[in-house]
């Protein structure tokens, strides 16, 4: 395969984003974009000289896509991405990738039995001091993790009147599940597998549904003990992400408020270095489109995975369960294991 073929399904902010780094890319075209909103369709086909649709099926049934972009509201990721990959296509889904831990689960399972690959979108493993942060992890160089602490989240911008943010059934939840499975999904990376969850959720400013939490903490426990504190919100006035990690030999601090973009280590014996990137451009999305269009050319799964993505959504769940029900969640046991083997002897 020399170029892939795109068809990008919702117009928004994301959607417009996503569509926009697939034009700009030599090894791409983009085919046609899709919108039940008409005139958000037709405008942005307009401004990147690519077909419409109103029908998302009219767009994935086209055989000359290769691969779908799901940029839709959470109720509908599972369903469109579903049907893409059922028809064959490749598919990019925005986070998270599904509401209910048994949807994501079903669109793992079927990624691997139509052989096609399954993405979940995160931008924020494309920030270059956390690429620089997974280095020096990866490198050994804090040792043996302890443990793991982090907050993620904004003013609540995306809950103006009339946003779907704000409806219970289109959004599946509140912050945690909306800026939350970031945070999930780069500690997890960054120390391995969770297997348990305690988590808290509440809405302490924003006139919002009972089953939307505009404030939520966890813990998260590793499968060697190691815990990870974690909180999102939507009343975080500076934003937007700040992550520390605690290892045998010194600590690493990711530090993405307001505008910084900086990657710290300091060590037992006091010596530090600082990365700072914050006079970079701020194009992480447009790293993650190319990186998913380089490795689905290339013939590899591209990161996060599929599995990841479901991984985050499992987590997320049992932290409101826990919520809930006042007590510590397991989130991994036989079955995850039974899948990740699988999935790792296809995709690797």
């Amino acid at each position: 395969m020399d170029r892939l073929r795109f068809a990008v399904i919702g117009c928004g902010r994301m959607g417009k984003r996503r569509a926009e780094a697939i034009a700009q890319n030599p090894n791409a075209e983009l085919v046609c974009v899709a919108d039940n909103d008409m005139a958000q369709a037709k405008s942005l086909a307009a401004e990147l000289n690519c077909k419409f649709y109103k029908s998302y099926d009219d767009a994935i049934e086209n055989n000359k896509i290769d691969a779908v972009v799901v940029s839709v509201p959470n109720r509908f990721h599972a369903e469109i991405s579903l049907k893409s990959m059922k028809l064959g296509k490749h598919v990019f889904c925005e986070k998270p990738m599904a509401i209910r831990s048994e949807d994501a689960e079903l669109m793992v399972k079927t990624s691997l039995e139509e052989r096609v690959f399954l993405k979940s979108g995160s931008n924020v493993r494309f920030f270059t001091n956390v690429v620089k942060a997974k280095e020096i992890v990866d490198s050994g160089t804090l040792g043996k993790i302890l443990f793991a602490r982090g907050w993620i989240g904004h003013q609540g911008w995306n809950l103006r009147p009339g946003s779907w943010f704000r409806d219970p059934e289109l959004v599946g939840g509140g912050t945690l599940l909306d800026n939350g499975c970031h945070l999930v999904d780069i500690i997890r990376w960054f120390i391995g597998e969770i297997k348990e969850c305690f988590g808290y959720r509440v809405t302490l400013l924003h006139e919002l549904s009972s089953a939307l939490e505009d404030n939520a903490v966890g813990i998260l426990i590793g499968l060697k003990g190691e815990p990870a504190f974690i909180q999102s919100s939507w009343t975080e006035w500076t934003g937007y992400l700040y992550l520390e990690f605690y290892g045998e030999n010194g600590a690493l601090y990711i530090d993405n408020r307001e505008n910084k973009a900086e990657t710290k280590v300091k060590m037992k014996n006091n010596s530090a270095l600082v990365f700072d990137y914050s006079k970079e451009p701020q194009n992480s999305f447009k790293k993650e489109i190319d990186d998913f269009i380089s490795s689905i050319i290339a013939g590899k799964q591209p990161l996060p995975s599929g599995y990841d993505g479901m991984r985050a959504v499992q987590i997320i769940n049992g932290i409101y369960r826990s919520a809930q029900e006042g007590r510590k969640i397991s989130v991994y046991g036989i079955q995850h294991q039974i899948l990740e083997m699988k999935w790792m002897e296809k995709f690797g």
